[in-house]
């Protein structure tokens, strides 16, 4: 469905990251388009410095999930994951 929408529009990759604050970073520098979390760019969305480049229909629901290792870690790694078990629950 989102492929098809890009192939309508043209759309060419010119670069790629898995650093989402470099995407930022050149979409502010006004090198093209990103794909970026909303909360990632909320204050420059306010300040005006970007604004949103599609509707509704390109917005992209994404699940984030926390994964580890089953191997204990070290006394602060297990506090942080017990932190996380209890937030989710």
């Amino acid at each position: 469905m989102l492929d098809e929408r890009m192939r309508k529009v043209r759309l060419r990759s010119a670069f790629s990251s898995h650093l989402a604050v470099a995407l930022k970073a050149l979409a502010v520098d006004g090198k093209g388009i990103a794909w970026a979390s909303r909360s990632l760019v909320e204050d420059e969305l306010q300040s005006g410095a970007l604004c949103l480049a599609g509707g509704e229909e390109w917005r992209v629901t994404v699940s984030v999930v926390l994964v580890r290792s089953r191997e204990r870690q070290s006394p602060l790694a297990e506090q942080f994951w017990s932190l996380g078990i209890r937030r989710s629950s």
